[in-house]
């Protein structure tokens, strides 16, 4: 039966990764070009000027390859396929996840039925790249088995390059990190990672003041209260444009349902915790010191799969409370 039960399983995973991929690659080649891809690929990639830190615009890891891309057409298709692939990656990713779940299809549908996480695999944009790269690194921290720590820093660094704001993602899940590292494979190991994320840190953080400088074109929101973070969770309502009432309830069940079941965590999840929604917070926070517009709603969702897959364990590890509790009682 419990056979049965898991051959089931494998077969939706197969049917819903097909349909997810096709459905995303589908998106990609029907819409029409924005303006951002527009720019972004007449100025850095057809004229192969990857490098040019000149503006915000420029996602470097998405520039770099939609150089390699174009060399099969000039087609939208072919501009969006590294974020198309990357998109596949995060569905295979989420539906492995969710095949180690008691909750099979709650944790499936809670990670992968997020339309602007869809509809930032389907453009050529960097955004879709971090939001794979950040799940594939809390995804390696949470269920390799060996050199998990140094996979996820890997591709933390590497997110950096295509979204410059995961760096706040990068330094935190690193100093929260650190004691285990240093312990893992000596000094020399610890010595050579904690160089390459300073030199990423360092980079991305002066490329960072560098497009926001005052004389650059600033984009993001002017006025935002703790009201505004809180009930609309963290910017997330207003992304959605959706005044359901039951609709934010929901959103924001989701979001802060973690901070409730924390207590629920293990050692990694609760790690994991402390970075996803330190990094969200951060990201509002500093801004707010320094004096400049919060992000743009869009660029909190690459932030935003962490707490998904925190929420979908939150309500797992509940499912399996209730399971011991009626177990005792049964026994009693």
């Amino acid at each position: 039966m419990k056979l049965l039960k898991n051959n089931q399983r494998y077969v939706i995973s197969t049917l819903i990764f097909i349909g997810f991929s096709t459905f995303i690659f589908y998106k990609a080649f029907i819409t029409e070009i924005t303006v951002d891809e527009a720019y972004s690929f007449l100025n850095y990639s057809y004229v192969e000027n990857v490098l040019n830190i000149g503006i915000a615009n420029n996602h470097l890891l998405n520039s770099y390859l939609v150089t390699l891309f174009q060399n099969f057409g000039y087609s939208e298709i072919f501009l969006r396929l590294p974020n198309v692939i990357f998109g596949w990656i995060y569905i295979a990713l989420v539906i492995n996840v969710s095949l180690k779940s008691k909750n099979y299809l709650l944790s499936l549908f809670l990670l992968i039925l997020n339309p602007y996480v869809i509809d930032f695999f389907s453009i050529s944009r960097g955004y879709g790249i971090t939001t794979s790269l950040i799940f594939l690194s809390i995804y390696s921290y949470l269920y390799f088995k060996n050199y998990n720590l140094y996979f996820s820093i890997f591709f933390l660094i590497i997110a950096t390059t295509s979204y410059h704001v995961a760096v706040v993602f990068l330094i935190l899940f690193y100093v929260v990190n650190i004691k285990d590292l240093y312990q893992l494979k000596g000094k020399v190991s610890f010595l050579f990672v904690s160089f390459l994320v300073s030199l990423a840190s360092y980079w991305n953080i002066r490329v960072l003041f560098f497009i926001t400088s005052f004389e650059k074109p600033l984009y993001g929101v002017q006025n935002l209260t703790l009201q505004d973070l809180i009930i609309g969770s963290f910017g997330l309502n207003a992304l959605y444009i959706e005044q359901n009432i039951f609709f934010n309830i929901f959103l924001n069940l989701v979001i802060f349902l973690p901070i409730f079941l924390i207590n629920t965590f293990d050692k990694k999840t609760l790690v994991t915790f402390i970075v996803s929604y330190g990094s969200l917070f951060s990201i509002y926070l500093i801004p707010f010191i320094l004096g400049k517009p919060y992000p743009l709603l869009r660029e909190v969702v690459p932030f935003l799969p962490p707490i998904l897959l925190l929420s979908s364990i939150s309500i797992n590890n509940l499912f399996s409370k209730k399971e011991q509790y009626n177990l005792l009682y049964r026994k009693q």
